[in-house]
């Protein structure tokens, strides 16, 4: 069986759901592979460690596809400080929301439910067709991509999007370079309860063997961190009991929160830095992970993935109102030229702040809490650091950087 479509989007994660749900509120039709079906009956009340600190640029994207508001109130949790501090050194820095005239930095949302309720939405929608299967072989057709999946049915698409994670298979079918760095870090992830409430404040300690972010969740005394340790620290604190946990968790963070309890979810996962040499080639086009992944002390990673998507689609939007070709290499290459700058100077950004905050050097710990107690008294300075975190940029694609009643507005978007 064959199936044309104008755009393939291999990956059925946040990134490459919601570039779909842009495109076809658009009239693009749209084909997504993915191989597992998500999970779409779970309890949204029951909190997961998997979770995203997302900035506004990001909200706005969701806003504007139409996703936003789908999401359970309980599954997304606002954030409008947020304190940082240096575990061995006496810097410490806080960020307000107010201080940017905004009611919050950004929400702290469940990935689960970002999927589930943008996978209902594509399922609903006549110009998108999800496939639960996998590629196994590519081929170009003229002016084509051709991709012929594990049960036999072959796509035809003016493009294809890989949007498949850090192992991605369309990036191997581009033969490209791909610049790697482990951090030699794992990072533990878990649901906790706090004694006290998180006061929707993100709290972030940054320690030896790497930073430990405490995250706001709905309720208000449950929270989920994010903690970077070294490997053999990592699999230490995997292999403990609840309590032993417990007491390490308490030691590293202090008590700002008051005594934090384990709850539930306790995962590791490695941490590494990738970076595809090309997003772009022939009728390939690489989003999100498949193009970056960089190290979360930030929380930077999947809204990265979300501006990709933004960005992509304006120039597929502007291509397709002047009638030309969506994978015409002046289109795709303008996308590129857009998002590797800003992907590349974040990925740098991550590194030189995890180098600087692993260091024990008694100079460089005086010297980060210098930085940290002169950014928090120098208000427009502090100001600058809030912009950054908030990714508020002049070159914005336009569903980052508006709120509009309909995503589908003509040639609004894009313009």
């Amino acid at each position: 069986m064959i199936k044309e479509t104008d755009i393939i989007i291999v990956g059925g994660g946040m990134v490459g759901l919601v570039l779909a749900l842009a495109l076809v509120k658009n009239n693009f039709r749209v084909i997504v592979v993915e191989n597992k079906t998500p999970s779409l009956d779970f309890v949204a009340e029951q909190p997961i460690a998997r979770v995203s600190a997302i900035n506004l640029n990001a909200i706005r994207i969701l806003q504007n596809v139409g996703l936003w508001e789908k999401l359970s109130v309980v599954t997304k949790s606002s954030l409008q400080r947020l304190v940082v501090w240096d575990g061995i050194g006496a810097g410490r820095i806080e960020f307000d929301a107010k201080d940017l005239g905004v009611q919050q930095l950004g929400s702290i949302v469940q990935n689960r439910e970002v999927i589930k309720q943008a996978w209902q939405l594509l399922l609903q929608h006549e110009y998108c067709e999800i496939l639960c299967d996998h590629p196994v072989l590519f081929s170009q057709q003229n002016d084509k991509v051709q991709l012929e999946l594990s049960e036999g049915i072959v796509l035809r698409a003016h493009l294809c999007v890989g949007a498949d994670g850090a192992n991605s298979w369309v990036r191997e079918q581009m033969h490209i370079t791909l610049r790697e760095r482990s951090y030699q870090q794992h990072a533990i992830i878990a649901v906790v309860t706090t004694q006290m409430s998180h006061q929707h404040t993100g709290w972030q300690a940054f320690l030896p063997t790497g930073p430990l972010a405490v995250l706001p969740l709905s309720d208000v005394h449950q929270c989920a961190i994010v903690w970077s340790n070294t490997q053999a620290r990592a699999q230490a604190l995997l292999a403990m009991s609840n309590n032993e946990f417990e007491c390490e968790l308490n030691n590293a963070f202090g008590l700002p929160l008051g005594e934090i309890k384990f709850h539930r979810d306790r995962q590791s996962f490695p941490l590494a830095m990738r970076h595809a040499e090309k997003y772009v080639q022939g009728n390939l086009v690489l989003v999100g992970d498949a193009a970056h992944t960089i190290h979360p002390l930030a929380g930077q990673g999947v809204n990265l993935g979300f501006l990709d998507a933004a960005c992509l689609f304006d120039c597929l939007w502007q291509a397709k109102q002047k009638n030309q070709p969506i994978a015409a290499q002046k289109i795709l290459r303008r996308y590129e030229r857009w998002r590797k700058g800003d992907t590349a100077e974040m990925i740098l950004t991550m590194r030189l702040l995890n180098d600087l905050f692993s260091s024990e050097s008694a100079f460089t710990v005086q010297l980060r809490s210098l930085g940290f107690n002169a950014v928090d008294r120098l208000t427009p300075l502090k100001k600058c650091f809030m912009h950054f975190a908030t990714d508020k940029k002049s070159d914005l694609p336009s569903l980052a950087s508006e709120l509009r009643q309909h995503c589908n507005r003509g040639s609004e978007l894009g313009s």
